[in-house]
């Protein structure tokens, strides 16, 4: 059953519907549009109500690729690099830049850092491409899983480990700033204002 705003008439998911008193996550805000990084500046709790919107809408893309017989193409290009940087994000801070690069999420590379030079992310941009580099001495992944993994174990050792443990380190102080370039990037390309039951 699709839920819409009671202000704008913008699509809520059901989830998130009751928590937000039935309206957008925009309209309970009062922010149409909101300002560039507002989430830096906002309180602590308008913050994670943003980041519960921006997160909800980043699953809701995850289960359209994997019901979709074309995977992530069945997204849109801006769809594609919202999930990517949103998949980076996730995978970094579970388990640091090596679980992406181990994991079926590395199969976005290309889009999240798409995502990320067009967000502006220069540093995450960095931080991902350097981590990359570290990981492969310089050399293309292949794009089978266990081939990936064989490659990369092959290329570890200590000091490289400790590098990636410094840019996770960096990568996770700077989330506050990337969380907001996200969620502006959504905003402004129309991707929060249009989200949709599932079950439709």
């Amino acid at each position: 059953m699709k839920i819409q705003c009671r202000d704008c008439g913008a699509d809520i998911l059901p989830m998130l519907a009751g928590q937000l008193d039935e309206q957008c996550l925009l309209c309970q805000l009062g922010i149409l549009p909101p300002p560039k990084a507002w989430m830096t500046t906002v309180s602590p709790g308008e913050r994670e109500l943003a980041l519960l919107h921006a997160r909800a809408y980043w699953r809701e893309l995850g289960q359209r690729v994997a019901k979709s017989p074309s995977g992530i193409d069945s997204l849109s290009a801006l769809e594609r690099q919202y999930w990517a940087v949103g998949c980076l994000s996730d995978e970094v801070d579970q388990g640091g830049f090596e679980q992406f690069f181990h994991q079926h999420a590395y199969a976005t590379y290309v889009e999240a850092l798409r995502g990320l030079d067009s967000m502006g992310a220069s540093s995450g941009f960095a931080l991902l491409s350097r981590a990359s580099y570290i990981s492969t001495a310089g050399a293309d992944l292949p794009d089978d899983v266990n081939a990936r993994r064989i490659l990369l174990a092959s290329n570890w050792n200590q000091p490289m480990q400790q590098r990636l443990n410094k840019l996770r380190q960096q990568f996770c102080s700077d989330r506050v700033e990337l969380d907001a370039l996200w969620f502006d990037f959504g905003v402004e390309h129309g991707l929060l204002s249009r989200l949709a039951s599932l079950s439709n």
